[in-house]
């Protein structure tokens, strides 16, 4: 058994941009505690060279190449018994999620054939609906025969695997695309892919996102995982195997996910994904400490600076919602939840420490819920 790590990172993010996603693949040890083959790759984010800057960051493209190119990788490397562990930040995060989605759609190429693995790649793309590996798996030979021939050859060219571990920081959705009239445009709008869906595999094993509390532009709303039940009730979302936790950090979107020469914020979550990777069997050469600062460091106010103040002039402030309340779905009758999300300690610490920091979602996560600080 080995370990395959992918570390896929944001927007213009490169192993220099010192974020979450390039510090645990710096960390990240040759092999586990037990001598087993730890084996990683990193991916640098979309628009990191100087053409795709523009087209890459702000609209999305190249984001279907590096999942083909994280996809390929696993198939070119995994072994019966290997686990798989995903990390991911921003727009890393959509293309960690989605390679998982592919496996839990389509399953693991047998051979690293490029044929095969676009036509499984574009069988995940497919807005039809189509039969997910785990489902093949349960039937039997005859009733395979009688399916689609599309079946039949994903049953005899894939396989199914499990995802060990899935750890992103700040999932972007939306691609971040600024302005909803630019989604409608046909050449960009092909590019701004969505989900097929947020709810969790039971291929998925272990889950893990750490998301911010105080990202206010809209186009960057953080995407959970979500779970759809028939009458509303929460119980029994989570499968008995998968472990889930989604937590609320202070900071934007940056403070959150890492990069810069300094930045204490990020190191919280950072330590926080490091230690759940840990408790997942992945080791690493040296553990984080978070930065002392982070108790009183100042928090990125990314909506102003957007777009060199753009954004602003037409978009008001946004604050994602914190816990929400499971809402009424309109493709099928029955309840959307999200699931399992928590609130780390810092952040209850610096409202009680700082009377200045008082974000309208957590304020309103208080009221609804009757916490206090």
């Amino acid at each position: 058994m080995k370990h395959l790590a992918l570390f896929l990172d944001g927007t213009w993010a490169d192993p220099a941009a010192n974020t979450n996603v390039s510090t645990l693949h710096r960390l990240t040890a040759e092999v586990d505690a037990e001598g087993n083959e730890q084996r990683a790759r990193y991916d640098a984010g979309v628009g990191t060279t100087w053409g795709e800057r523009l087209r890459g960051g702000m609209f999305g493209f190249g984001l279907m190449q590096n999942v083909t190119e994280a996809y390929t990788w696993l198939v070119e490397n995994y072994s019966d018994g290997d686990q798989i562990h995903l990390f991911g930040y921003s727009r890393g995060a959509f293309t960690a999620r989605s390679v998982a989605g592919v496996i839990a759609r389509c399953g693991l190429a047998r051979e690293p054939d490029p044929a095969t693995i676009d036509r499984l790649i574009a069988r995940y793309r497919s807005p039809q609906a189509v039969t997910p590996i785990v489902r093949l798996g349960w039937m039997s030979t005859e009733e395979r025969s009688g399916l689609p021939e599309e079946d039949r050859w994903v049953f005899d060219h894939s396989r199914r695997v499990d995802v060990h571990f899935i750890g992103v920081w700040d999932t972007v959705g939306s691609l971040g695309v600024p302005f909803p009239v630019l989604r409608r445009l046909p050449l960009i709008g092909k590019y701004a892919q969505q989900f097929h869906n947020t709810n969790p595999s039971t291929l998925y094993k272990n889950m893990f996102h750490a998301l911010a509390i105080n990202e206010n532009r809209g186009p960057f709303s953080a995407t959970l995982w979500t779970e759809f039940s028939t009458d509303g009730s929460p119980e029994g979302l989570v499968k008995k195997d998968q472990t889930i936790e989604q937590r609320w950090f202070i900071g934007s979107h940056g403070n959150v996910g890492g990069g810069g020469a300094d930045n204490p914020l990020a190191t919280v979550p950072c330590a926080w994904m490091q230690q759940r990777a840990i408790a997942c069997g992945l080791t690493f050469t040296n553990e984080i400490v978070p930065d002392p600062r982070a108790a009183t460091a100042p928090i990125g106010d990314s909506y102003r600076g957007f777009m060199k103040g753009l954004y602003r002039r037409f978009r008001p402030r946004h604050w994602r919602e914190i816990d929400r309340p499971a809402r009424a779905t309109t493709s099928m009758t029955g309840f959307s939840h999200t699931l399992n999300e928590t609130i780390d300690e810092s952040v209850f610490e610096r409202w009680r420490t700082d009377p200045r920091y008082r974000p309208s979602n957590l304020a309103d996560w208080f009221t609804r819920t009757g916490t206090t600080p």
